[in-house]
Parts: C-alpha cells; sequence; structure tokens
C-alpha cells in the first residue's frame, strides 16, 4: 500500500466521479484463501490521478487519503475469503526440508512420467518423441539450444523495470507466479532450484508432447470417423495442427485460471462496491465526519476496487497468453525435429530464467526476515 499516497480532496472528489463502476467478471487471480497481492498497479492510477489535480485544484488534505483507507478495506475484505486451507497448506510446504520437496517433486514428475509413457505407448507412438542416445538427439539439442537464446533473453526481459513500464500487468503476473512459487522455493539452494526445475519442466513435457498431442490426435480422429465413416486419412498435418493448437489453448485457459479472480472474490468485491455508499454513511456517522467526506470515501472504494478487478484480470488474460506461446513454440520444434530434446532444452532455459528471478526474491525475502543470507543462498 505504499503506492497509495495522500492527495488533495479535490483530487479526490474529481477520481471519484461516480462514473467507476465494478468490472465486468474476470476469471480467479489467486488461489482461493492466499494472501492478497499488493493493489500496486491500482493505487500507482490513483496516485497519479490525484498528483496530477492537487497543483491545479488545491485545498486542505483529509487526515487520511481515502484511496489509501479504501486500499486499506479492500485488501482486509479479500484476506477473508476461503477458509484457510491454502494457507495451511503453503505454511506446511514452506516448512519443510528441502530435501523432502525434491522427494515430492521426484514422485509427482515420476508419476506423470509414467503416465505419458502408457499413454503414448498405448496409442503405438514413440513415448520418448523421438529423443534418445543418438546424433539425431545431439543435434536437436543444438536445435533447442539455438531457438532457447532468443526466447530466453525475451523472457530476461520482461523482469526488467522497463519491461513492467512497458507492459504493466508484467509485473502482477510475476507476482502471482511468486506466490504459487514461494513455499516450495524457500531454503533451497540454486542447485536445489534447478533439480526442481527439471523434475517440472521434462515430465511436462513429456505429456504435452508425445503423450498430449497423441491423445489429441487420436480423439480427434475417432470423432471424424464416427461423423463420416471415412476417417481422416491423409490430414495428419491438419491434425498435428489443431492437436498444438488446443493443447497450447489448454494451457493458457489453465495458466489463467491459476492468476484469476476466484468468484467468490469478485462476488465480495462487488457487493462491497454496491455497498459502499450505505457503509461509508454509516462509519461517517459513528465517526462524525462530513456526508461529503463519505461520499468521497465511498467513490474512492469503488475506484480502487473497479482497478483491482481490471489489473487482475489484465494479469490472468496475458500469463495465459505467454504460456500458450510458449506451447506453441515448444510444439513447433518438437514438430520440425521430431526429435523431444529440442523443446525440452528449449523450456527448461526459459523457465530457468523465471525460477531464477522467483528464487532471488524468495532470498532477498528470507534474508530480510532472518537478516543474513541463510543457508538457502549457498550455490
Amino acid at each position: 500500500m505504499a503506492c497509495l499516497q495522500r492527495a488533495g480532496s479535490a483530487g479526490i472528489s474529481r477520481a471519484g466521479s461516480g462514473s467507476l463502476q465494478p468490472a465486468a467478471p474476470c476469471p480467479r487471480l489467486q488461489r482461493r484463501g492466499s494472501k492478497p497481492l499488493p493493489l500496486s498497479r491500482a493505487g500507482s492510477a490513483c496516485a497519479a490521478l490525484l498528483e496530477s489535480d492537487a497543483t491545479s485544484c488545491p485545498s486542505p488534505a483529509p487526515s487520511v487519503d481515502p484511496f489509501t483507507a479504501a486500499g486499506r478495506r479492500l485488501q482486509t475484505l479479500l484476506s477473508r475469503v476461503g477458509d484457510g486451507e491454502d494457507e495451511l497448506l503453503d505454511s506446511l510446504v514452506e516448512a519443510e526440508a528441502p530435501e523432502s520437496k525434491l522427494q515430492t517433486s521426484v514422485v509427482i514428475g515420476g508419476v506423470v512420467t509414467v503416465g505419458a509413457v502408457i499413454v503414448t505407448s498405448l496409442l503405438g507412438k514413440d513415448p520418448w518423441g523421438g529423443a534418445g542416445l543418438n546424433a539425431a538427439t545431439l543435434a536437436a539439442v543444438g536445435t533447442g539450444l539455438a531457438a532457447a537464446l532468443p526466447l530466453a533473453a525475451l523472457r530476461m526481459w520482461s523482469w526488467t523495470p522497463a519491461a513492467a513500464q512497458a507492459v504493466p500487468a508484467l509485473q502482477d503476473v510475476h507476482d502471482g507466479q511468486l506466490e504459487l512459487q514461494r513455499p516450495w522455493l524457500s531454503s533451497m539452494s540454486r542447485p536445489q532450484v534447478g533439480v526442481m526445475l527439471a523434475l517440472e519442466v521434462l515430465p511436462l513435457t513429456l505429456l504435452l508432447f508425445p503423450a498430449g498431442q497423441a491423445g489429441i490426435m487420436a480423439a480427434v480422429g475417432m470423432y471424424g470417423q464416427l461423423l463420416s465413416g471415412a476417417g481422416l486419412e491423409g490430414q495428419d498435418t491438419y491434425l498435428a495442427a489443431l492437436a498444438l493448437v488446443l493443447t497450447a489453448l489448454g494451457c493458457g485457459v489453465g495458466r489463467s485460471l491459476d492468476l484469476s479472480v476466484s468468484a467468490e472474490e469478485y462476488d465480495l468485491v462487488a457487493t462491497a462496491s454496491k455497498n459502499a455508499d450505505r457503509y461509508y454513511r454509516t462509519m461517517a456517522a459513528d465517526v462524525h465526519t462530513s456526508p461529503a467526506e463519505a461520499a468521497r470515501a465511498a467513490e474512492a472504494f469503488r475506484f480502487v476496487a473497479a482497478a483491482w478487478l481490471q489489473t487482475r484480470g489484465e494479469a490472468a488474460l496475458l500469463a495465459g497468453a505467454i504460456t500458450a506461446a510458449d506451447v506453441m513454440a515448444q510444439g513447433g520444434l518438437w514438430y520440425g525435429t521430431h526429435n523431444l530434446a529440442a523443446p525440452a532444452i528449449a523450456a527448461l532455459a526459459v523457465n530457468a530464467v523465471d525460477y531464477w528471478h522467483m528464487h532471488t526474491a524468495v532470498l532477498k525475502r528470507e534474508r530480510r526476515l532472518t537478516g543474513t543470507g541463510g543457508g538457502s543462498g549457498r550455490a
């Protein structure tokens, strides 16, 4: 809430013009019951608007900035969403030793790998996507490295302040990523994070491409045969393209749901915005403030609530688009080389950038809490 700065009452009056209503429903931004993310962009917009008017319409500043108070009330309301199970689970994961977390990752990765191999084998396809101990795999590794360089460079740029200024929703996406991964990355060293990265990326690569593509193509072919009776013989190229697009869309939607606003959160914020006038009139009577100040406070709350919903919706859509683009690029590498080593290398490189920055943020947080670098900072 540091970004919600104090401003004059004239600026508050203009910002709360009454034309801002709660934004349209958007998917879930945070996990149910998780700690609300900072109102960074919403607060910045409010502060900028107030600063622009404060010089032209000077008036006595109120004792408490309505936008600051609105942001605090919104965070208090959001903290009551859910039953606390997610926070308890996060606390348990964060308290686990790094070795225990890696064991869990090994188990999950093993289950995903075995499932992908079984599905692909049943469909009569190569479960390893063409990868093996041969020269073709070595060439595919080189292709994957060449493709990974620009992708990783672009991902590194997305974490810079310049990228956050150019695309403000990127900061919200990164905040959401960090909130999801922080319990798993806490107390871990750099090598341990690298092992966890591999245990997450490689099994998912097996699942998405050899298994996922074969499954979707088989399902579409069966559906086409039921419709026409002749099947889809000779349409392998179109089936492959359709399977890749459907995979990318599915991954993008899943990512958006991970970083979007829940229905419960939306209902709570929309109801609070609708009842803001009555709430602040009651509060004004209790603390003996004027009706005009109560009206300004209600408009400030509606403004902050609408901005919060909008920024969270934008972040969810951007996260989904980035994930879909990553899957399309990796799928293109697999279909181009016919060897799973190429997309696996590219996926490892791109995700390594995200994990490096998230782990760096976790290390900084641990140093603030303990006053030392801690064991997690050892490479």
